[in-house]
C-alpha cells in the first residue's frame, strides 16, 4: 500500500511537473507554441486547406527554416484574391513544394514565376495528392475563379499513388497510424510547446543528436526517402492526371516533375531513374505536356544542395532555379504573354 501511494505521488507529481513546464514555455517561449505553426485539414466537402485566415510561422527544429505565413480568406497560401483572377492568368496547384513549405511566400517558384512572366500566378498549393489537387481546383471554382492555364506540380517522391485502390480521405501527413514514432511525432509537435522546444535543442547539439539517432528517435533526413513507386502506381497517377485535366476547362496545361532525391542519393537511384522516365513517357502517352526540372537541377552539379538540409523541400535556390526552367518552358511554347524580366534565362554551368 505504501509503494503504492509512493509511486501515485510520484505520478502526480511527473504530470504536474510536465505540465507546469508546457505552460513555462508556452509563456516564456512563444515560439515554440504549437498554435503559431501552420496546420492543414480537410473540409467537410473533403477540400485539403489551411484554416482560413491563420497568420503565423513555419518551422523546422534542425533550425533549417523559420518563415511567416499568411492564408487568405480562402484557405491558401496567397496574398492575391483568386476570385481577382482574369481569363488568362496562371493558376499552380501541387503540394508542399507548391505551398512553399520552409521559404517565404514571395521565394516560391510561382512567385518567381509571376515575376518573370509579368503575369498574375494564383498558388493552390496544399500538402495532398492529385485527387486533393482536383478538389482544389474545383474549390478555385466554386469561390469564382475560372482557372484556363493551369500548371500541375507532381512531387515524385510521394504524388505517385495507386489511384485505382480507394485511398484514405484524410491528409497525407496525418495517414499514419497513430502509433507509428513518425504519427505521435506529429502529434506532440502539434500539441506541445514543450515538446518542440526539446527537440529543437536535441537536433541543435550533435552529441545528443547523435544518440537519438542511434536509439532510433530520429532518422537522417536523406534515410526517410520513400522508395520507387510500382509501376502500377506510375500508370494509374499519369491516367488520374490525364482525368484531372479533362474535367477541367482549360486552354493550355503542363505537368511540372519535381524529381525524386532518390535520383541522387541511397541504394535505388537507378530504380528511381527508371520511374522518372516511364512516368514522363505515359504522361505524353496521354498528350499531357511536361515541364521537367531532372536535368536543369543536375546541370546545377549539386542538386542536392537545391534542397534543405535537414529537411526534403527546395530551399529558395531550388524554388529560383525551377520558376526559371518552367518559365523558360512557357517560353518556348509560346505561352506567355507579358514582358519577361531580365535575367531569367536558366543558367546550367
Amino acid at each position: 500500500m505504501k509503494t503504492l501511494l509512493s509511486l501515485s505521488l510520484l505520478t502526480v507529481s511527473l504530470v504536474v511537473g510536465v505540465l507546469l513546464a508546457e505552460l513555462v514555455v508556452r509563456v516564456g517561449f512563444p515560439a515554440y507554441h504549437p498554435a503559431g505553426s501552420v496546420a492543414f485539414q480537410r473540409t467537410a466537402d473533403g477540400v485539403p486547406l489551411a484554416s482560413p485566415g491563420f497568420v503565423g510561422r513555419q518551422w523546422k527544429n534542425t533550425g533549417d527554416y523559420d518563415v511567416p505565413i499568411r492564408i487568405n480568406r480562402h484557405g491558401l497560401r496567397d496574398g492575391k484574391d483568386l476570385v481577382r483572377a482574369g481569363p488568362h492568368d496562371w493558376f499552380v496547384v501541387g503540394d508542399s513544394f507548391t505551398f512553399g513549405h520552409g521559404v517565404r511566400e514571395e521565394e516560391r517558384f510561382s512567385n518567381l514565376l509571376q515575376d518573370f512572366l509579368a503575369e498574375p500566378v494564383y498558388n493552390l498549393g496544399i500538402p495532398t495528392d492529385i485527387d486533393g489537387y482536383a478538389r482544389l481546383l474545383n474549390h478555385a471554382r466554386a469561390r469564382g475563379a475560372a482557372p484556363q492555364r493551369l500548371l500541375v506540380a507532381i512531387c515524385m517522391e510521394n504524388d505517385l499513388l495507386d489511384y485505382h485502390r480507394e485511398q484514405p480521405a484524410v491528409l497525407p501527413v496525418l495517414a499514419a497510424p497513430r502509433w507509428r514514432l513518425g504519427a505521435l511525432k506529429a502529434r506532440f509537435t502539434r500539441s506541445s510547446a514543450l515538446y518542440n522546444l526539446a527537440t529543437t535543442a536535441i537536433h541543435r547539439t550533435p552529441p545528443l543528436r547523435d544518440l537519438a539517432i542511434r536509439l532510433g528517435l530520429l532518422r537522417p533526413n536523406l534515410a526517410g526517402m520513400p522508395g520507387p513507386a510500382r509501376e502500377a502506381a506510375v500508370q494509374s497517377s499519369a491516367a488520374r492526371l490525364s482525368m484531372l485535366l479533362e474535367a477541367q476547362s482549360l486552354e493550355v496545361a503542363a505537368v511540372v516533375l519535381i524529381p525524386s532525391r532518390g535520383l541522387w542519393a541511397g541504394p535505388e537511384r537507378e530504380a528511381h531513374a527508371t520511374v522518372h522516365r516511364r512516368f514522363k513517357a505515359a504522361l505524353e502517352k496521354h498528350g499531357i505536356r511536361v515541364i521537367d526540372l531532372r536535368a536543369a537541377f543536375e546541370a546545377s552539379g549539386k542538386p542536392l544542395s537545391l534542397h534543405f538540409d535537414n529537411d526534403g523541400h527546395w530551399n529558395p535556390a531550388g524554388h529560383l532555379r525551377a520558376a526559371r526552367v518552367i518559365h523558360d518552358r512557357l517560353r518556348a511554347w509560346g505561352w506567355t504573354r507579358g514582358v519577361a524580366r531580365a535575367g531569367s534565362q536558366v543558367q546550367t554551368r
